[in-house]
């Protein structure tokens, strides 16, 4: 016992002093003391997240994930742990997804305060590269994917369709990788088309096809499907029939539907549908509970939002529409910041004197929230001193935010639909403005970011994003293609079109689409394909604009290997800030920013 005591003690110290030096800037010092604690107590959940930390900040990412999984198998609960492995697993590519622990991964999905939609897609890799859909995925060309399906569904519930991490991650994040689509897309018409009645109740094959409803929901029903499948799902529409409470053929014909259309074309009743109380499994019920009461909420709040904008231009309307139409992005988690944890980021990248106002009560706008998603992670970033308005001219995006802040608890960031082009310098100034992902979508960019620029405080600062002209060449190209649906297609045209996209090869326009993870929900696909108005904007074009404006660039955000690269291309001192350098490695590499310039910038 004494000996566990003082070796115990000895972790201890060698913990503090790994805390530390990580605190001081010395990670690896840190790095190397934690690792001595851990050695001496493995059994202690924290130095390993410390250890991620110093990890991290090394950029050994693959080194501390393993320590985050380590650590959220000690401690499942672990918050903390759960929320750092699933930013990881969002800014950084995985070159080995095996060292992934699929307990870690199904404990950090059920964290309150992580980015599910990075850990599914981490749970669906895993399990496709190395895992229980492994030898299915090695199957699909050799046999294709209907042959594979009817294997794993017609006689019984094959085990991938049965495994937690599966399952899981079905349900809580959009799958964003085409051949998995492929294989669901036919599990999807084997469950539809092929199976024997008495098949559904198999508890099994109930819990994947109730997992497949919550991933067609979460990806609003984007998957391609056959006219017979279409004929199928009208039938049970048309049809449901009425029989006994414990009958499953009610549940049937609500259940196979929700695959393929919106619960409130399955239930256009909602909850007073006289088909809602006799549904089982219970889950079902809840489900459909639960996304019904949502939508209810989220129109009810759309109608609060009616005043405070102007009518706009034409293209401002038709923009308007589409997001009233498909509000963008639909999230349901997201990995939430420490309150105060971006002003630590800003003091890095800013010199001390324009950011001083930071250490009082400041002001930050953004303009464009949309769903407000990063919104609500700004606002928590920039902690309670900072009052935070974000403004956008969709209601219903507007009601999303809105909702979704609430169940949050953000306190400091109010939402407002409002045109950004009307804002008035006069009545109110920011210390802050962001912009990201709205200027392109006017019929002048430069207008919207010099009416913005007016409403900046004297020290201000801007993060804008605006799309790449070179990353966003090949879009505008497919506008002009007989094969173009038009942007206010309809849903099933919408489908059709991103179906055809996706069959070509990558050497053909739009073929490389399958990459972008913007191609896997209905609102996402429009957004990066069909939209009703851009106009992207050069390297050139942003550079005039801050030298006519007294505006200095402080640099993109973009991925550390990213900027590593970079950095090996030119060497020079300052060459990070300099957009002529940028513009020259962008014609080397086209899809360098993923479509959007991300950068701040701060008055001269």
């Amino acid at each position: 016992m004494a000996a566990d005591s003082r070796q115990r003690q000895g972790a201890i110290e060698w913990a503090t002093r790994g805390v530390e030096a990580v605190r001081a800037g010395d990670f690896a010092s840190g790095r190397n003391h934690l690792q001595q604690a851990i050695r001496a107590d493995k059994r202690n959940p924290y130095y390993r997240f410390d250890l991620a930390l110093a990890q991290q900040a090394l950029g050994e990412i693959e080194a501390a994930i393993v320590e985050l999984c380590a650590a959220i198998r000690l401690k499942p609960e672990f918050d903390d742990a759960s929320r750092r492995l699933a930013m990881l697993l969002e800014r950084y590519q995985l070159p080995n997804p095996a060292i992934l622990d699929p307990f870690a991964l199904r404990s950090a999905m059920a964290a309150p305060n992580a980015d599910h939609q990075a850990l599914a897609e981490a749970g669906l890799t895993l399990a496709m590269q190395t895992g229980s859909l492994a030898a299915a995925m090695s199957g699909l060309t050799a046999r294709g994917p209907l042959a594979v399906a009817r294997e794993m569904l017609a006689k019984r519930t094959d085990e991938p369709l049965r495994d937690d991490l599966v399952l899981m991650a079905l349900s809580h994040g959009a799958n964003k990788s085409f051949a998995l689509e492929r294989l669901l897309t036919a599990l999807r018409r084997v469950v539809l088309l092929e199976l024997a009645h008495e098949r559904f109740e198999d508890k099994t094959l109930q819990a994947f096809t109730l997992a497949l409803v919550t991933q067609c929901l979460a990806n609003e029903h984007v998957w391609a499907e056959t006219s017979e499948e279409s004929d199928r799902v009208a039938l049970l529409l048309a049809g449901r029939p009425s029989l006994k409470p414990d009958d499953f053929e009610v549940s049937r014909s609500v259940l196979l539907p929700a695959l393929y259309r919106p619960l409130s074309v399955v239930l256009p009743a909602g909850l007073k549908d006289p088909a809602f109380e006799t549904l089982r499994p219970r889950a079902l019920r809840d489900l459909i509970k639960a996304r019904l009461e949502t939508e209810a909420a989220e129109s009810e709040a759309a109608a609060r939002f009616t005043s405070g904008s102007r009518a706009g231009d034409a293209i401002t309307q038709r923009v308007i529409g589409q997001y009233e139409g498909s509000p963008y992005p639909r999230f349901s988690s997201l990995t939430l910041p420490r309150p105060g944890s971006l002003l630590p980021f800003l003091k890095r990248i800013f010199t001390p004197d324009p950011i001083s106002f930071v250490d009082g009560d400041f002001d930050v706008l953004i303009a464009g929230c949309g769903t407000g998603r990063h919104a609500i992670q700004s606002a928590l970033g920039y902690g309670p001193r900072a009052n935070v308005r974000a403004i956008d001219l969709s209601a219903r995006s507007l009601a999303f935010a809105g909702a979704v802040a609430k169940r949050f608890g953000v306190g400091n960031l109010t939402f407002e639909r409002a045109d950004l082009l009307a804002l008035d310098p006069k009545a109110r100034a920011f210390d802050v403005i962001e912009a990201v992902g709205v200027l392109h979508h006017l019929a002048d960019p430069f207008a919207g970011w010099l009416t913005l620029l007016a409403c900046l405080k004297p020290h201000g600062l801007m993060l804008l994003g605006l799309y790449s002209a070179a990353s966003r060449k090949v879009l505008g190209a497919l506008r002009v293609e007989p094969e173009f649906p038009g942007a206010g297609c309809t849903d099933q045209a919408a489908r059709a079109y991103r179906q055809l996209l996706l069959a070509r090869g990558p050497e053909q326009p739009g073929g490389d689409l399958v990459i972008s993870k913007d191609a896997y929900t209905l609102s996402e696909f429009r957004d990066l394909a069909l939209h009703e108005h851009e106009k992207p904007i050069s390297l050139p074009e942003i550079a005039a604009f801050l030298t006519k404006h007294k505006l200095v660039f402080q640099g993109f955000l973009l991925p550390g290997e990213t900027l590593a690269t970079f950095r090996k291309r030119f060497p020079e001192a300052g060459a990070e800030r300099d957009l002529a350098r940028w513009a020259t490695y962008e014609t080397d590499n086209p899809r360098l920013f993923d479509g959007m310039y991300r950068f701040w910038c701060r008055r001269g």
